[in-house]
């Protein structure tokens, strides 16, 4: 593969040029709004447009799992060069959520 129509994504993979000219020119929303990867999700649980779904669908940085999508890690490690929010910004968090204490449910106390 020529330099001219691939750049090389951090894992390794490979991020073909339109594609990694497309993360740059979209970063910031998919930064605040892709649901990070591990999480399965609906395109009605996003921010994102039915536009910018469809261009993820389309260049195979999302799939589709039993009725739902994921981010594929190719997609995340893009965004970790491409965008410029930290990792612990990026990313809508979808599904269950965690708490930031742990919370000992006791029997009885159901006031």
């Amino acid at each position: 593969m020529s330099s001219a129509t691939t750049t090389a994504d951090r894992g390794g993979q490979q991020l073909t040029y339109p594609n990694a000219c497309w993360m740059r020119a979209n970063h910031q929303m998919l930064d605040a709004h892709l649901p990070e990867p591990g999480a399965t999700w609906r395109w009605s649980d996003t921010g994102l447009s039915r536009s910018i779904l469809c261009d993820l669908r389309n260049r195979g940085l999302i799939e589709k799992c039993d009725g739902e999508w994921w981010t594929t890690r190719r997609c995340w490690r893009a965004l970790e060069r491409y965008g410029d929010a930290d990792e612990d910004e990026r990313g809508e968090i979808v599904g269950q959520q965690t708490l930031d204490a742990y919370v000992e449910e006791t029997p009885g106390n159901n006031d």
